[in-house]
């Protein structure tokens, strides 16, 4: 009887053990249900240098377009190099080279041959032709103007222009040249080149607007006292003073 009876208190245990361990199973199933849900597919992050790789891969072909550019800006540049050379003589050659500067500005533009080859024209067509070809000069200057605004050779070549209408007596051209420069200096304060505000009083002295034209001299001496062109516009001033003396003397 004693044998029965432990069997029956080892399989209530038992049972209740059983019991407890489904309960815990069960309750642990009901609050970790992600347990048994299928694995999201996550989207795939590349590593930074991953990432600068195939940016780079996207870039190589213009990168590599604008290398062939320059190569081969290059090329005709060492072209005209060697045309001024010739033995032909510089008048015999210049329409080849005129024409080999606007090979490169137009089918090669953004390289950086392309600017320098609009200044080389520009200043061939001022000093290397009798008389200047002032009309090709300054539409050259102003599809430059359009196409590289903010250039560091604009002031070269704007100087190269001023000098090619100073030496022709092309005062009115000068002027309007040079205007914008005097009229950002007076207006805006800003820093001009001593060389194309003296051009503007040197136009306006010419085109008799002599008050503009000693204002501008009077500034340019003010500003770049140590230049030549603030020393040159000193004499000047000295000069139209004395002329105003002698005609207000009886």
């Amino acid at each position: 009887m004693m044998i029965i009876h432990k069997e029956k208190q080892l399989k209530s245990k038992y049972i209740c053990f059983y019991a407890l361990f489904i309960t815990v199973f069960l309750v642990s199933c009901a609050t970790s249900p992600e347990i048994f849900r299928p694995e999201e597919k996550k989207e795939e992050i590349l590593p930074v240098n991953e990432q600068i790789r195939e940016s780079d891969a996207i870039k190589k072909p213009d990168e590599a377009a604008m290398a062939e550019d320059e190569s081969r800006s290059l090329d005709i540049f060492s072209e005209i190099l060697d045309l001024s050379y010739s033995s032909e003589g510089r008048q015999a050659v210049l329409p080849k080279m005129e024409a080999l500067y606007e090979k490169i500005i137009t089918e090669y533009p953004d390289a950086p041959l392309a600017q320098e080859s609009y200044w080389k024209l520009i200043t061939m067509y001022l000093e290397d032709y009798s008389p200047p070809e002032l009309d090709k000069a300054e539409k050259r200057y102003n599809e430059f103007k359009a196409r590289y605004p903010d250039s560091w050779l604009r002031s070269i070549i704007e100087d190269s222009l001023a000098k090619g209408y100073y030496q022709n007596g092309q005062w009115d051209l000068l002027l309007e040249l040079s205007a914008p420069s005097y009229d950002d200096y007076i207006e805006k304060g800003k820093q001009p080149r001593a060389s194309i505000l003296f051009m503007y009083a040197e136009a306006g002295l010419h085109l008799g607007q002599v008050s503009n034209a000693k204002k501008a001299y009077e500034i340019v001496a003010e500003l770049f006292p140590l230049y030549r062109e603030g020393k040159k516009s000193v004499s000047i001033l000295q000069e139209m003073e004395k002329k105003e003396q002698e005609k207000s003397s009886p």
